[in-house]
Formats: structure tokens, C-alpha cells, sequence
């Protein structure tokens, strides 16, 4: 019980500290940025936890070595969703670099939206 209220505790921690670093660099309200965070954290969670029990057993197996072999995908996995999650916040008149290429006619049409999440 004890280490799932620290689970949960280091969670929520990181989705306050992730909402107030967007915070700072786009000036949007904190609630429903905590919130966006908190929403995402249920989706990125479940990867941390699923990845923490297989280096627990990997570390029985493989030593310490198990440690950097699971945890360096899993650090790019979350930085390359929080770049994704970050450009949600552009405003839309940034988002045009984007569809550079789809306007100049190189690319099909709408091959840079995004799905929504």
C-alpha cells in the first residue's frame, strides 16, 4: 500500500511541475493545463509502470546492466510524447511551418494534422 501512494505521489508531483513548466512558456491557465497533464499521465503511466515491474525482473537476471537497457527507451519515449503534447499548445498561426510542404503542393493534403488525443 505504502508503494502505491508513493506511486501515486511521484505522479502527481511530475504532472504539477510538467503543467507549470508549460505554464511558464505559454501563459495559459494552470488548471486546465494540470488537467491536459493529468489526462496524459493515465496514458504515459500505465508504460512507466508496465516498464518498472519488467526492470525489476530484469534486474534479477541481468544485474544492474537491466537499469540503463529499460530506462533509456522509456526516457525518449516520454520526452518525444511531451515534445507532442507541447506542440498541441502552439498557437495556430505557428502551425503553418508545418503545412509548408502540403501548401507548396510536395505533400498530400492534410498529412500534417495530428490525431487528436
Amino acid at each position: 500500500m505504502t508503494l502505491l501512494l508513493l506511486l501515486g505521489l511521484t505522479a502527481l508531483c511530475d504532472a504539477v511541475l510538467a503543467a507549470l513548466m508549460l505554464r511558464t512558456r505559454t501563459r495559459h491557465p494552470f488548471g486546465p493545463l494540470l488537467r491536459d497533464e493529468l489526462r496524459a499521465l493515465l496514458h504515459i503511466g500505465s508504460a512507466v509502470c508496465a516498464t518498472g515491474a519488467v526492470i525489476a525482473l530484469g534486474v534479477a537476471v541481468a544485474g544492474l546492466w537491466a537499469l540503463p537497457v529499460f530506462c533509456v527507451p522509456l526516457l525518449l519515449t516520454q520526452l518525444s510524447y511531451r515534445v507532442r503534447r507541447s506542440a498541441d499548445h502552439v498557437p495556430p498561426d505557428h502551425r503553418l511551418p508545418r503545412r509548408a510542404t502540403e501548401i507548396a503542393g510536395y505533400t498530400p493534403h492534410g498529412h500534417a494534422r495530428r490525431s487528436p488525443s
